[in-house]
């Protein structure tokens, strides 16, 4: 009875093994496993190019952190993945780069993993750096929520007094061993701005200032 068991626990864990491997049976029993996980996939990687489906008079951008990163402890978080058109805006340095001045709303969601015995607790910053480097402002956020795996929305908005502004996301504190888990669909960085003053171009990496000089 006991090597039944063992032997049917085996098969099972094997064939979802397999499954997620990509190494599966497609008429077996787990093929339908392997074979979604296979087939996920972000239909907006086709529209990166797509500038034209951004208003006109909003500048915009999403970007997100990659899975196999890595990334544990303090530090600046590793936004370098395009997720949407970016218009007035640029991928740059793990953050964006404002390419016009104004008000800029950002908000930000991430996935902190699960941790036990430290504390729960994180704080982040959204810091936005001057063109010369030097940091010019910064919203911070504390979160308490839980020591699993779970998500954290926060945001800030800024103005900033010319172009070519840069905005990234820090861990300040957190608890030893914890660490960020990446993807499209749990992570993202966005920065927002409407004005009637802005034409995004072609290529989507750049803004243009128009009815000045």
């Amino acid at each position: 009875m006991g090597e039944a068991l063992g032997g049917l626990l085996g098969d099972i864990i094997g064939g979802i093994g397999a499954a997620i491997a990509g190494f599966f049976d497609p008429e077996g029993v787990f093929g339908a496993v392997g074979e979604g996980i296979s087939t996920i996939r972000d239909g907006m990687e086709d529209l990166h190019d797509r500038v034209d489906l951004v208003d006109e008079i909003l500048d915009y951008g999403v970007a997100y952190m990659p899975t196999g990163r890595n990334f544990s402890g303090a530090g600046k978080l590793p936004f370098t993945g395009q997720r949407t058109p970016l218009k007035g805006v640029r991928l740059e340095s793990s953050g964006l780069r404002l390419l016009g001045k104004g008000a800029w709303q950002i908000s930000v969601t991430l996935n902190p993993s699960w941790v036990r015995l430290v504390t729960s607790q994180i704080i982040y910053e959204i810091r936005c750096y001057a063109p010369n480097g030097s940091l010019f402002t910064y919203q911070r956020f504390v979160d308490y929520t839980s020591d699993d795996t779970h998500s954290v929305d926060f945001g800030a908005d800024f103005v900033v007094p010319a172009p070519n502004y840069l905005v990234s996301v820090h861990v300040v504190s957190i608890g030893l061993g914890r660490g960020h888990n990446g993807g499209w669909a749990t992570t993202r960085l966005v920065a927002k701005r409407w004005t009637s003053e802005t034409i995004g171009q072609p290529s989507g990496d750049a803004s243009e200032e128009v009815g000045e000089g």
